[in-house]
């Protein structure tokens, strides 16, 4: 569906059906992610990467922070 407050973006809306193959599919997403990435770390690693995705998280976090540019607009 369209963004309300955006006309540039779209906005996805699972429905049950979809929600329900999101949880079927998370128990082996999760251990292929365990496998090909967080088993091959060290335990500095991880705690880097732990680091580093919370940084993310957070900016994501911050509002408005994550939404596209206005064009034409700079970010400062």
């Amino acid at each position: 569906m369209p963004d309300p407050s955006d006309g540039r973006s779209t906005l996805a809306v699972l429905t049950a059906t979809g929600r329900e193959k999101v949880d079927d599919a998370t128990p082996g997403h999760v251990e292929t992610v365990h496998r090909l990435v967080l088993d091959r770390l060290t335990k500095a690693q991880t705690r880097q990467l732990r680091e580093i995705t919370k940084r993310i998280a957070e900016a994501i976090d911050d509002g408005d922070a994550w939404k596209p540019s206005t064009p034409g607009v700079s970010a400062s």
